[in-house]
């Protein structure tokens, strides 16, 4: 059973955003194929229980739904990805003070370039860690996806849309919870 504990979104004006969700396991030791289990991957978890509410009542599904002349093909994404394409090696396992120098080197690196995104993973990064802090963030074993780096063939029709996508999931066995933290633009 898991219970969906915290849910946070937070756009940018320039299409940047943040969506952070903590889920806790129960009746069960916590490990990392639970994320695939409880299908915590799913985008449904990119919105509130209102907005997906919203979503069901105009018909919009998160799937994407394409035709080529023999069959329609439906796309279940997680940001450019195709959901069923992620795995654990997709992953690079990290400590707390890791996770915190990749994120930090990741905006060093986008100012020198002058990318324009640094600014918005910044300010959301910094939210996350004001926001997380009763989760005991030093204490987590960190997983960083960076949808960039997937191959073209795992991603779908629509992954150019994304500027950038990163996933972050930090594990806490003591508490049994996960805390899944998406960075993107589209």
């Amino acid at each position: 059973m898991v219970d969906h504990i915290v849910h946070n979104r937070k756009n940018s004006e320039d299409c940047s955003f943040y969506i952070c969700n903590v889920f806790k396991i129960k009746n069960k030791k916590i490990e990392f194929n639970d994320l695939f289990e409880f299908d915590l991957f799913n985008e449904k978890y990119f919105y509130s229980e209102k907005q997906l509410k919203e979503i069901k009542e105009n018909n919009l599904l998160s799937s994407f739904s394409t035709h080529d002349s023999t069959k329609a093909i439906i796309i279940d994404p997680y940001g450019p990805i195709i959901r069923s394409k992620i795995h654990l090696a997709d992953f690079e396992k990290l400590s707390y003070e890791e996770y915190i120098l990749k994120i930090k080197y990741t905006i060093e690196s986008w100012r020198k370039t002058e990318n324009g995104f640094e600014e918005d993973l910044e300010k959301f990064h910094l939210k996350s860690l004001n926001e997380l802090q009763s989760f005991d963030l030093e204490k987590r074993e960190y997983y960083f996806l960076n949808a960039m780096l997937i191959e073209n063939d795992r991603k779908h029709e629509f992954s150019y849309i994304y500027s950038y996508f990163f996933t972050i999931v930090g594990i806490d066995y003591k508490s049994n919870t996960f805390i899944i933290l998406n960075y993107g633009n589209d």
